[in-house]
């Protein structure tokens, strides 16, 4: 409790500057940092600052309330929507107490990269393959491997691929198609005793390669088709992408990937096909699909200011309006305040500015907006 309380010091002693400040309960700053930081530069902290911190705070947060910290882990990675702090957590908690380690990794670790993630971390934290619970939680996890998570994360990405954890974790296949699934990755697509006739994805995948190599754009089209290969594994693997590739991939791309590819479409020609464009805005003007997708305001603005057709910026603008759903109403007397200040310049403040215009419009009339500097000053947003 020593230790503890010696952190707990160190990290509450004050804001950067050590002047004195407001100072929340450690399960506010838990959350608070849980939801917010990536470990990243920012404009008051070095990369180096944030890491450090934040691991006080996990390594207090274990040892003050482990139910508290598995339950706000869980919180952070589900509805929060972040990965890299609650995978950090999760390594940390997997020694602090491995019952609540093994009630919150399926919560936290939900897909491959966020294995990938945890498993670097205990690798940071000399904590090697993390003891017989976390190796059958990761073995069972990698049970859940099918054909597309094979093709997306073959490669290496941040010192681990598949083929890496497969060997770390050591799952075994209960079924088949699994094993020639694990066969697959481990060997290729050449392996002796390959049943190739169970992976019909990873099949075209591999048809595809060969006519894009030999620049058959015809048949590289048509494995796309057949194996209904999605967008992010055709663009890792081609060797250039035609507008003919970009057009077989347009309507099977999520709506995200598809609102981050305008430029690019746009580059490759794509939207010079009327029929195309056409796709796009119906996409951009389907509410349903805006609402699954959850994509925030912010992002179509981002998009609007990148788009060069008038067409299409229409879309994003009806889609902004759309997206507004996919924020919750706010209730009583709201304040929502938007800093303004050099920390915020550039994507940081056009990120800000359109959620808090978005938020203020979800008062139902009852908010006041203001910006700050280091001045406030209030202002009216007219629906």
């Amino acid at each position: 409790m020593g230790h503890a309380l010696d952190v707990l010091k160190k990290v509450f002693n004050g804001n950067t500057e050590s002047y004195p400040c407001f100072r929340r309960d450690w399960r506010e700053e838990y959350l608070q940092m849980l939801l917010t930081n990536t470990i990243s530069n920012i404009f008051y902290a070095s990369e180096e600052a944030c890491r450090d911190r934040a691991l006080e705070l996990h390594v207090f947060a274990a040892d003050e309330d482990p139910e508290f910290m598995a339950r706000a882990l869980v919180f952070a990675r589900c509805e929060g929507f972040m990965r890299l702090q609650p995978l950090v957590g999760l390594a940390v908690l997997s020694l602090a107490s491995p019952s609540l380690f093994k009630l919150a990794f399926g919560h936290v670790v939900r897909i491959i990269p966020d294995l990938v993630e945890f498993t670097l971390a205990l690798e940071s934290f000399g904590r090697g393959q993390g003891g017989r619970m976390v190796k059958r939680e990761a073995a069972r996890k990698l049970l859940a491997v099918d054909e597309y998570s094979a093709l997306k994360y073959a490669g290496t990405g941040r010192g681990y691929g598949l083929r890496d954890l497969l060997r770390v974790y050591h799952p075994r296949a209960v079924d088949k198609k699994t094993q020639t699934i694990f066969k697959y990755i481990i060997n290729g697509f050449d392996a002796e005793g390959l049943e190739r006739g169970l992976i019909p994805q990873i099949a075209a995948f591999e048809k595809f390669k060969a006519a894009a190599i030999a620049g058959d754009s015809a048949s590289a089209i048509q494995a796309i088709e057949e194996g209904q290969l999605p967008y992010n594994i055709v663009t890792g693997a081609a060797q250039s992408m035609s507008a003919g590739l970009w057009g077989a991939l347009l309507l099977s791309m999520p709506l995200f990937a598809l609102l981050r590819h305008l430029e690019t479409l746009e580059r490759a020609g794509v939207l010079n096909d009327p029929a195309a464009v056409d796709f796009i805005r119906g996409r951009f003007s389907d509410p349903e699909a805006i609402r699954r997708a959850k994509i925030l305001p912010f992002r179509f603005a981002q998009a609007w200011r990148m788009a060069s057709r008038d067409t299409i910026r229409h879309a994003l603008e009806r889609a902004t309006e759309l997206s507004l759903e996919n924020l919750p109403y706010v209730a009583g007397a709201t304040a929502v305040l938007l800093d303004v200040s050099g920390s915020m310049r550039g994507q940081f403040l056009m990120a800000g500015g359109v959620l808090a215009i978005s938020t203020i419009r979800k008062t139902n009339g009852s908010g006041v907006f203001i910006i700050f500097d280091t001045e406030a000053v209030a202002c009216e947003i007219d629906d």
